[in-house]
């Protein structure tokens, strides 16, 4: 990988860990809060519209899944629902 691919993926990932603190401070959470296993419903759900907006905002699912360290499959059914 040369320096352009890796500015630019670190880019995506900056990128994408904005939207998921955003969304997570609308739903009263810290961005940690929505990284960890938790399967409770505010946090799932939070999980689920952070995937969203960031698939909305033109992101692949699977960089998605990447920056959070997902499944990729997760993010294809949270971001359906």
């Amino acid at each position: 990988m040369n320096g352009h691919q890796t500015r630019c993926r670190a880019r995506v990932r900056q990128s994408i860990r904005a939207i998921i603190a955003t969304v997570a401070a609308q739903h009263g959470l810290t961005e940690a809060d929505i990284y960890v296993r938790d399967r409770s419903g505010p946090v799932s759900a939070a999980r689920r519209e952070a995937w969203t907006s960031a698939h909305a905002a033109g992101f692949s699912m699977a960089e998605i899944a990447r920056v959070g360290g997902w499944n990729h499959s997760s993010v294809c059914h949270g971001v359906r629902q």
